[in-house]
C-alpha cells in the first residue's frame, strides 16, 4: 500500500512534471513566435507609389522615387540593417549648386541612411530614409528625409538670411542681393568677397575654398546681372555680381568712364 501510494505520489509528481513540462515548452513556443514577430527582419517601408523600387524590400540594392535622375541611389551595400540606423553606400546624381538635374548633375558616392524603426501597415520597418554626398561636405541630417511608408518629404529647409551686398576682391567687383541658407550673413560675405565671382559670369562652375559653386546664365546672353549659388552640405547661399559697364569700341584697350545715365544703358557683353 506504502508502495502504491508512493508510486501513485511519483506518477502524480511526474504527470505534472510532464503538465508543467508541456506548458513550458508551449510558452516557449509562444514566447519564441512573439519574439520572431518582434524582431523580424525590418524592411525598407513599403512600396508608396507606382514605379518605386527598394520600398518594401530589406537592404535594397538600388532605391527609386521615381523621379528625376537624381531620385535613385543604385550600387548600395548595407551594413547594420536590422539595427536601430542601417548605414548604405552606393552612388547617385549630386547637382552643382543653382542648376538644374538636366545638366548639373554627376556622379557621386552617396550615404544612405535608413532609421526610425516601427512599423508600417503592420510590418516591422525603417520608417525614415535618406542619402548624402561626404565627399560634397554633406553630412546626416535627420530633419532631412523620406517617409517610407507614405512617400511623403520632410520639407525641411534652412532659413534664408537676407545679407546685403559684399565687396568682391580678385576680380575686383560688388555682389547684391546676397542670400544665405544654413550659415550666418558674417560667413556668407566672407565667402562671397573671396570668390573669383568676376571671372566666371559666363555660367561656368568653379570652386571658393570648400564652396563648390556655379554662374546661371542670365535671361539675355551677355546681359547683367550673373546670378550665383555657391554651397558645400546645409550651407547655401547665392548673390548677383552685375557686369562692368564700359563705353567706347567693343574692343577698346582702355574703359572710358561713362556718364551715370549712360553706365545705366551700356555693359561690356564681352566680359
Amino acid at each position: 500500500m506504502a508502495l502504491r501510494v508512493v508510486f501513485g505520489g511519483t506518477r502524480r509528481r511526474w504527470t505534472g512534471l510532464l503538465i508543467a513540462m508541456c506548458a513550458g515548452v508551449a510558452a516557449l513556443g509562444l514566447a519564441s513566435a512573439s519574439t520572431a514577430h518582434v524582431t523580424s527582419t525590418p524592411k525598407l517601408g513599403r512600396v508608396w507609389a507606382p514605379g518605386v523600387a527598394g520600398y518594401g524590400a530589406v537592404r535594397p540594392r538600388t532605391i527609386n522615387d521615381n523621379g528625376d535622375a537624381t531620385s535613385r541611389v543604385t550600387h548600395i551595400t548595407w551594413s547594420h540593417w536590422g539595427q536601430a540606423r542601417a548605414t548604405g553606400h552606393g552612388k547617385a546624381f549630386w547637382i552643382w549648386p543653382g542648376e538644374s538635374s538636366a545638366n548639373g548633375a554627376i556622379m557621386a558616392a552617396a550615404t544612405v541612411v535608413a532609421w526610425d524603426l516601427g512599423r508600417c501597415k503592420g510590418t516591422p520597418a525603417y520608417l525614415k530614409v535618406t542619402w548624402y554626398f561626404p565627399g560634397r561636405g554633406d553630412t546626416f541630417d535627420r530633419r532631412d528625409f523620406r517617409n517610407t511608408c507614405t512617400g511623403a518629404l520632410s520639407q525641411y529647409s534652412p532659413p534664408a538670411r537676407q545679407c546685403g551686398s559684399a565687396t568682391l576682391n580678385s576680380p575686383p567687383g560688388t555682389a547684391h542681393n546676397i542670400v544665405a541658407y544654413g550659415l550666418s550673413c558674417t560667413r556668407a560675405r566672407q565667402i562671397v568677397s573671396a570668390s573669383p565671382a568676376m571671372a566666371h559670369l559666363n555660367a561656368s562652375r568653379f570652386r571658393s575654398g570648400r564652396f563648390y559653386c556655379a554662374a546661371n546664365a542670365p535671361e539675355v546672353a551677355g546681359q547683367p546681372p550673373a546670378t550665383f549659388w555657391c554651397g558645400r552640405g546645409e550651407a547655401t547661399m547665392s548673390f548677383t555680381v552685375a557686369r562692368q559697364p564700359i563705353c567706347g569700341p567693343p574692343l577698346a584697350a582702355v574703359a572710358i568712364v561713362c556718364p551715370v545715365a549712360t553706365r545705366l544703358r551700356v555693359w561690356n557683353a564681352a566680359a
